[in-house]
């Protein structure tokens, strides 16, 4: 499975548990019929809350690979998840078609933070790893590399600049 299915994957995962909870929480509170009702537990797999039309405005499920809450706009499309999985935590936001815009996880490696264009490209990313230090990379719009910002422990700081076809313009080690 791909990292980016993976977080899309603990994304929902940890939207769903969110709205759940505070669905749960809301409902319990004010139970049906507007009578105070109290209980100690309620336990499902997945739980959909629902606007007045019937239309799925959050998700909180539990399965297999951990727990997601998704959480969608108005018009029904998926804007922001969130999941816990073996893998660790993630979180993502999309625009207003649905497509992932931003991406957090936290994993045994490390911490990453991906932004992508509105077609869905990596544009950005941000990395702090357990070995490799912490680096940005910067990608153009065909998917090539165009700079780089390094800090290793070991090696220091570095830089790299690139062209449009990929060459070498500077390195600062």
């Amino acid at each position: 499975m791909s990292h980016t299915r993976t977080l899309q994957i603990q994304n929902r995962l940890l939207k769903t548990l969110l709205i759940g909870t505070l669905a749960i929480a809301g409902w319990l509170a004010c139970g049906p019929g507007n009578t105070r009702a109290e209980y100690e537990t309620v336990r499902t797999q997945r739980l959909e809350i629902i606007d007045g039309a019937g239309m799925v405005q959050a998700v909180v499920e539990s399965g297999e690979s951990g727990a997601v809450l998704m959480m969608a706009d108005q018009t029904g499309t998926e804007r922001m998840g969130m999941a816990v999985t073996a893998q660790g935590p993630g979180f993502a936001l999309a625009d207003a078609t649905g497509m992932e815009r931003a991406l957090l996880s936290v994993t045994e490696d490390g911490t990453g933070l991906f932004i992508n264009d509105q077609t869905g490209k990596p544009r950005l990313s941000a990395a702090l790893g357990k070995t490799m230090g912490a680096g940005v990379v910067l990608v153009d719009g065909a998917g090539r590399t165009r700079a780089g910002l390094g800090l290793d422990e070991a090696r220091g700081p570095s830089l790299i600049l690139a062209d449009e076809q990929g060459a070498q313009l500077a390195y600062l080690p």
